[in-house]
């Protein structure tokens, strides 16, 4: 019994190696089909694809074909082109094109939607801690700002004259003694 389970377990995992492999080949010819689409795709030889180039490749039935053929649904392929543009510039290169249409030929992995539930949570944990240090450095400056202006009033009011009596004459600077007339020699 124990040579038929050695020999069950070689098959097994020999098995599972051809699985392996085939899985292999088959993610290098689906990256090698991307990549000669990404070219046809770039007609300006820019090493970038824009919008424009992307939209008219999309009305190529040729394109659409290998897309589909790729298990990369078209309307997906349409909405990809906005969300691999990350900086907004209408432009994607080979990477980001090869990176995108990987991850969305088939069916979405569960561990691919928790990746990315866990980068969001990430994020916005860290987009959370940003806007509490800044909401805690502008206030620690307002409230400096406000203990400035108070004082500054406080100094100004003392160099006002007390109410009800009369400012300073510009003859006399000497203040409420200004009706006085100077002591005789």
């Amino acid at each position: 019994t124990g040579i038929i389970l050695d020999h069950l377990l070689k098959i097994t995992y020999q098995d599972e190696l051809e699985k392996v492999k085939e899985k292999e080949l088959k993610h290098q010819r689906m990256v090698a089909t991307l990549a000669d689409l990404f070219l046809c795709t770039d007609s300006d030889n820019s090493e970038t694809v824009d919008k424009d180039e992307f939209i008219a490749a999309m009305q190529d039935d040729s394109f659409v074909a290998r897309l589909t053929e790729l298990s990369i649904p078209v309307l997906e392929a349409q909405h990809l082109f906005d969300v691999l543009d990350i900086d907004g510039s209408g432009q994607i290169t080979l990477p980001e094109f090869l990176d995108g249409f990987t991850r969305v030929a088939g069916v979405a992995k569960s561990k691919d939607l928790l990746q990315v539930h866990c980068d969001l949570t990430k994020h916005f944990r860290t987009l959370g801690k940003l806007l509490s240090t800044n909401t805690e450095t502008w206030s620690a400056m307002l409230r400096l700002v406000r203990r400035q202006l108070a004082q500054q009033m406080r100094d100004i009011k003392a160099a006002l004259p007390p109410r009800g009596l009369p400012p300073p004459s510009r003859k006399d600077p000497g203040g409420p003694s200004a009706g006085v007339p100077p002591p005789v020699p």
